[in-house]
């Protein structure tokens, strides 16, 4: 109707006025069609100003709409904070915040990022926990990865109340944890972090892997803890069914272990580099040449690989091991006291040619 009447005005109207009109009108798009792209350019073209091609943005727990718009400010992310905020506004965003840790990618619209922020869409983060570490290291890379605190954490793996209702001391519970790689939501909470990991440690430890500890005598906990007496014995993992076998020979003679990793524990001297007749005297439960049987706990966090050597050992007869006169890391291995004595003086004779005291 509009365009009717339009086209009647102009058809009516003299031709220098229609002409006018038209330069009016087209003045009017111009201007229009510009106000349009500086709208867009400016509100809903707005762009991330981060310098690398992926930054990150913590959340914490309890963290306010402020917090989030003060960051982003003071990180140089965005370059009017107004116009962020208007936008974030109208999303409804500052009453939507989740904590946690987000991607923000080079070149992402404000957008983009409140409604990735509004929707919670945080990225995993990967938490590795190796092999042949100490509680006190668990709880550090938790810490430091994720948004659980590690002194509550430890706090947690010491509490023994707390441990008891899982099947674990203070003294066991690194036997809890299964090294590999995880997944967590950043704002992960300790608790929420220890049942995880205890989920996965009873996946782990799954019917078959029970019915070998079985078949070897022991409990899963009790595999853990000689497992991490083979890792401390050698790093050579096609050694590892060989010395978990002359251990669990050892056991079945109810003979003592006398490991030395067990006695580097005692002395609290990881990195001890030559063990002698006075370390061996140490007064330790853990120390299995005075006491029968396995420690009260694991030496570190034991590996896979050696877990899977005490479930499945080599079968032989060897009760006895020394190190390797050439110093590779491997061991001479025998069933007689008579031969080990003789290896271990050429072991030793190596040591003093090297100076190793």
């Amino acid at each position: 109707m509009f365009a009717v009447l339009l086209v009647k005005v102009v058809s009516n109207t003299p031709f220098y006025k229609r002409r006018k009109f038209w330069l009016v009108l087209a003045v009017c798009v111009v201007v229009l069609a510009a106000a349009g792209g500086f709208f867009y350019s400016k509100l809903i073209g707005a762009r991330m100003k981060v310098q690398a091609d992926t930054e990150w943005l913590i959340i914490k727990t309890g963290d306010t709409y402020e917090d989030v718009l003060q960051t982003l400010t003071r990180n140089g992310w965005i370059e009017s904070e107004e116009v962020f905020d208007f936008l974030a506004q109208q999303a409804k965003y500052p009453s939507k915040v989740k904590a946690g840790k987000y991607k923000i990618i080079k070149g992402e619209t404000y957008i983009d990022v409140i409604r990735k922020l509004r929707a919670g869409k945080q990225e995993e983060v990967k938490l590795v926990i190796n092999a042949m570490i100490t509680t006190r290291q668990v709880a550090s890379i938790v810490g430091a990865n994720l948004e659980a605190d590690s002194i509550e954490f430890i706090n947690m793996l010491e509490d023994s109340t707390y441990l008891a209702q899982f099947g674990f001391t203070p003294q066991t519970v690194l036997c809890l944890f299964v090294p590999n790689t995880y997944n967590f939501y950043w704002n992960t909470d300790a608790k929420a972090v220890f049942q995880r990991l205890k989920k996965e440690h009873d996946k782990f430890w799954n019917d078959k892997r029970k019915q070998q500890a079985a078949a070897q005598g022991l409990t899963p906990l009790q595999a853990g803890i000689l497992a991490s007496i083979v890792d401390g014995e050698t790093n050579k993992t096609d050694e590892m069914g060989i010395v978990a076998g002359l251990y669990l020979n050892r056991l079945k003679k109810d003979m003592l272990l006398q490991a030395d990793p067990t006695v580097k524990y005692a002395a609290r001297n990881s990195g001890l580099q030559r063990v002698y007749n006075y370390h061996t005297q140490i007064q330790s439960p853990y120390n299995t040449y005075i006491y029968k049987g396995l420690p009260p706990g694991p030496l570190a966090l034991p590996s896979q690989q050696a877990i899977q050597a005490v479930l499945t050992p080599a079968n032989h007869n060897y009760i006895y091991m020394c190190a390797k006169e050439d110093l590779s890391g491997y061991h001479n291995f025998t069933d007689n006291l008579t031969q080990h004595n003789l290896n271990a003086a050429r072991y030793r004779l190596e040591l003093d040619k090297r100076g190793i005291k």
